[in-house]
């Protein structure tokens, strides 16, 4: 009620009890939010029971780590810059997971998507960005990509919106052990629309990551990151000892087979009878040369 941010990790939880109800107010909506805290559940804000506000949505323990986490390495990135999380832009209404303003007044926002999202929301939001002339980067949490194959799977729409804006997939791996950020370049299956395939995927330590004003995530040395992809990807595109088989097995029987076709003996008497036209029975292909000698 004084217009200061309220932040659970800055104060008490007996100062935050006291102010519930009464004295702190959703930057959104205006109306009252409550402290909440338990042995799982982690210090946050909640709306009353009846009241509605569509910038709350349920957090999981994966969207509050990676916020803290991309907070942490924002700050790293950009010590000089003042670094927010869950910050609320009052011009356009919204809020960010992380937002980096730049000393030239300049604004990045970081938003790391965990759970699916309405196409209508989205764009709403990138729009809303976009109007205050606010970079953003849009990074999913592994979660949502984690049973879906590489080499075939769907795209959501929403997911497909911030596909084509990026031109590539952020995708948050490992958060507790070492946070990583995979780089994921899609491409659409031919007559399929929301149909796509990785051709390519890198995994980026983070420490070793750099997140550019304009929200492209690049080596610290400012290369692209697909330039590294080599040594990473060498495990995913290589065949396996067991394909490489199965694959050698089969152009060799293939080869039996039409040599054994060949030498035949009952293919002259069917080409006398037949023709020349005779197609290939194993290959459907049309065999051409032959020397026709007919039975009498």
């Amino acid at each position: 009620m004084d217009g200061f941010l309220v932040v659970p990790a800055n104060f008490s939880k007996e100062l935050l009890r006291g102010w519930s109800g009464t004295k702190i107010f959703c930057q959104h909506c205006g109306t009252p939010v409550y402290y909440r805290h338990g042995q799982r559940v982690t210090p946050h804000f909640a709306h009353e029971a009846k009241s509605y506000c569509d910038s709350s949505e349920p957090e999981t323990p994966e969207h509050q780590e990676g916020k803290r986490v991309l907070k942490t390495w924002v700050e790293h990135v950009y010590p000089q810059n003042a670094t927010h999380q869950e910050f609320y832009i009052n011009e356009i209404k919204q809020k960010a997971d992380i937002i980096t303003i730049f000393p030239d007044g300049h604004k990045l926002c970081i938003e790391y998507q965990c759970s699916p999202v309405s196409e209508n929301i989205l764009r709403k939001r990138i729009e809303g960005y976009e109007k205050a002339n606010i970079s953003q980067v849009w990074i999913f949490g592994e979660k949502l990509f984690k049973t879906r194959r590489t080499n075939r799977f769907r795209l959501h729409g929403w997911e497909k919106i911030i596909w084509e804006r990026q031109g590539v997939l952020y995708r948050f791996k490992s958060l507790v052990t070492h946070p990583a950020i995979s780089f994921m370049n899609i491409a659409t299956i031919k007559g399929k629309k929301y149909i796509v395939f990785c051709k390519d995927k890198f995994d980026g330590d983070i420490q070793k990551l750099k997140l550019l004003p304009d929200g492209r995530i690049t080596m610290k040395d400012g290369s692209p990151a697909q330039e590294h992809k080599q040594e990473n990807m060498m495990h995913v595109f290589s065949p396996t000892k067991r394909f490489q088989a199965i694959r050698r097995n089969a152009e060799q029987l293939k080869l039996r087979r039409e040599a054994d076709f060949l030498l035949n003996p009952l293919r002259n008497f069917a080409i006398a009878r037949i023709g020349d036209h005779l197609s290939h029975p194993l290959f459907n292909q049309k065999i051409t040369g032959d020397v026709i000698s007919f039975v009498i």
